[in-house]
């Protein structure tokens, strides 16, 4: 016996709710790996304008790595595009919210400002790094570090190495050609 009126309020799991997230990651950035992921977030993610769901892509094997951080022990799909290219989606309001809390917004590359926690910078660098980044050296030349993004992300990562590590960036645009 059940009331139908009851029944009816409740709502069944949508198709792209049927794998569990943890909804408080990025809640509170509080050890290495969160913050790595959030830089790598914030180099290879996006969130939706409508802000329901957020984005990692990646053609890097780690990706499934990744996948089973967010959705431990599940077997949560990982779209894969014809360029190789894989995305795993997550569709939660509330994630966004926090992501926006570290200066996410759904044109980042071209506007957005992050927000880095205290403590973490150097693993958001990580993360950013291994994202949009690069570090080779030819033999007998300088180590050369590359990093893309917007300016205030660029700014960010300029500011860190010089104080924390005393190493100068050379600025360059990169010529674009659309």
């Amino acid at each position: 016996y059940f009331n139908l009126r009851d029944y009816s309020k409740r709502r069944l799991p949508s198709r792209a709710n049927r794998h569990i997230v943890d909804l408080d990651f990025f809640e509170n950035i509080d050890n290495q790996n969160k913050a790595y992921f959030l830089g790598l977030m914030w180099a290879d993610g996006w969130i939706t304008s409508s802000g329901t769901e957020c984005s990692l892509s990646s053609n890097d094997k780690e990706i499934e790595e990744i996948n089973n951080i967010i959705y431990p022990k599940q077997n949560h799909p990982i779209e894969i595009r014809p360029s190789g290219c894989k995305i795993i989606h997550i569709c939660s309001k509330k994630l966004v919210e926090q992501l926006k809390e570290f200066g996410f917004i759904s044109d980042k590359s071209k506007n957005g400002i992050p927000i880095v926690p205290i403590g973490y910078e150097k693993y958001w660098i990580l993360g950013l790094l291994d994202g949009d980044g690069c570090i080779y050296q030819k033999v007998g030349k300088i180590l050369r570090i590359f990093f893309s993004g917007n300016i205030n992300t660029l700014k960010f990562v300029k500011t860190y190495f010089k104080t924390k590590l005393s190493i100068e960036f050379i600025e360059q645009k990169a010529n674009k050609q659309d």
